[in-house]
């Protein structure tokens, strides 16, 4: 799947690994950042709105993260992310951690061959983990 970022609104590090000539002919990737590819569920809650979106992420890097939204998908700005990750702490009982994060959606990718679910690509601003309640 071929991400397709608007450079003037996204970070560098949300661009698509698209290669590009430089003056000699050599090829560069324009990602500043690497990116795995994940498939971590997660929700995604638009800014001042009480809607909630199930998603899987793509692949992610440290500033950025691509995701499959459902349609209708109606993009705003600013989004609160709660991806869930595994974790692999043999101390606690928990397989999975909650990872917050406050996203910028930079570009919707509209869906292929009528798949039912848009590409989402966000810069992430800010995230933490969650620390689980033990009773």
């Amino acid at each position: 799947m071929s991400m397709v970022i608007d450079a003037g609104i996204g970070s560098a590090d949300t661009q698509p690994n698209e290669a590009s000539d430089d003056c000699h002919g050599h090829v560069q990737d324009r990602r500043s950042r690497p990116r795995i590819k994940v498939h971590w569920p997660g929700v995604l809650f638009p800014e001042d709105s009480t809607e909630r979106i199930e998603t899987v992420t793509q692949d992610l890097s440290s500033t950025g993260l691509y995701c499959l939204v459902p349609l209708p998908f109606l993009p705003c700005g600013r989004f609160t992310g709660i991806l869930k990750m595994p974790a692999y702490d043999p101390t606690d009982g928990s397989p999975i951690r909650n990872l917050k994060c406050k996203l910028r959606l930079v570009r919707v990718e509209p869906p292929r061959n009528g798949e039912v679910f848009a590409g989402a690509a966000f810069a992430i601003e800010d995230y933490h983990l969650l620390v689980p309640s033990h009773e």
